[in-house]
């Protein structure tokens, strides 16, 4: 592909290649641009082939382009106007369900969940094969606080794509736990993790769930991991975002201490070897100050006793 954006970026005027070339050159461009992560320059040559002649496909790439700018608000009023114009000029199910799910996926990042839910459901009536809507309604089920129709989308999504992204474990995961369902809120999250090792807000779900069904070792190992992971991220960290992990941090720290041992037990021994003489006013000595040590101190600190949600 980088080989030949190359070549296509070589031609300076595509006008000059005759009627059908220009349009071509521009619209090759933008989707190569496109699947380079260039979107300034996509939407630029996508703009420049509709410019000489307008076609769904090529409105459809824009509407793409614009969406990976964030420009949601442009995406979904662009896309009105493209749905209401299809009762002159119909398209075909598979295009009208591609801009339906276009639609909806900037629907979601604008916040209107209930819209969202209902474009990608007429998505879905237009072309049933159309997997990838199932997973972003279900992120919309649930922001809607409606976890089991979520799950149901979530779990429909996974039978139909059983290599899904990496961080639709998580949302997974998260899904299982908001309907109480710990088990497999927990085996989800270890899966998130493993992807993302270093994610914060991964591990301490994971605590959060591990402890809500009880399995205190892995609860403790997931707390300490984020806690850690926070340690290593706050002095990179200016102004309010350090703040921010600070208070997070003491809140996970809070977790991990309802989950402490109640009984412990550590061995210790301590060596003193002062090879040099040690001379002070009124003290000369060859010992060391401090006498090697060695012993076992027990513990027992009182259990926390409280209710679980």
């Amino acid at each position: 592909q980088r080989l030949a954006l190359n070549y296509l970026s070589a031609i300076d005027k595509p006008e000059s290649f005759g009627a059908e070339d220009p349009y071509a050159i521009h619209a090759n461009r933008a989707y190569l641009y496109f699947n380079q992560d260039r979107y300034p320059e996509a939407l630029a040559d996508a703009d420049a082939a509709l410019a000489i002649r307008k076609t769904t496909d090529m409105q459809m790439v824009r509407l793409r382009i614009l969406a990976r700018l964030g420009k949601h608000r442009q995406v979904i009023e662009e896309s009105r106007t493209l749905l209401s114009a299809m009762p002159a000029a119909p398209l075909p199910d598979m295009q009208r369900a591609g801009l339906l799910e276009t639609m909806g996926l900037s629907l979601l990042q604008t916040g209107s969940n209930e819209l969202a839910i209902s474009v990608f459901s007429s998505a879905l009536t237009a072309d049933s094969n159309l997997v990838s809507a199932l997973y972003p309604r279900g992120l919309a089920w649930h922001k809607q606080d409606k976890t089991r129709e979520a799950l149901a989308d979530f779990k429909l999504y996974l039978e139909r794509n059983p290599a899904p992204p990496a961080v639709f474990w998580g949302d997974y995961g998260v899904a299982h736990g908001a309907n109480r369902d710990y088990a497999g809120g927990i085996s989800n999250m270890e899966k998130a993790v493993a992807f993302y090792p270093f994610d914060i807000n991964a591990e301490a779900e994971l605590g959060y769930q591990a402890m809500k069904g009880n399995q205190n070792r892995k609860s403790r190992k997931a707390f300490r991991k984020a806690i850690e992971t926070q340690t290593l991220a706050i002095p990179y960290l200016e102004g309010s975002e350090q703040e921010a992990y600070r208070k997070k941090q003491t809140l996970l720290k809070e977790e991990y201490t309802k989950l402490d041992k109640v009984f412990g037990l550590q061995v210790y021994a301590t060596r003193t070897d002062l090879n040099d003489d040690i001379v002070q006013r009124d003290v000369d000595t060859l010992q060391g100050a401090i006498a090697s040590q060695a012993g076992v101190v027990g513990s027992w600190r009182p259990p926390l006793i409280g209710l679980r949600n």
